[in-house]
């Protein structure tokens, strides 16, 4: 997988996870907050 990004001050992050439990977008994001 590749990104182009043409700025200096951005990042990028590709994560995945397995969870043992169903989890909604809404939950995995105040978790990884």
């Amino acid at each position: 997988m590749s990104f182009r990004v043409p700025t200096v001050d951005v990042s990028v992050v590709d994560l995945t996870v397995r969870t043992e439990k169903e989890a909604s977008y809404e939950d995995i994001k105040s978790a990884v907050k």
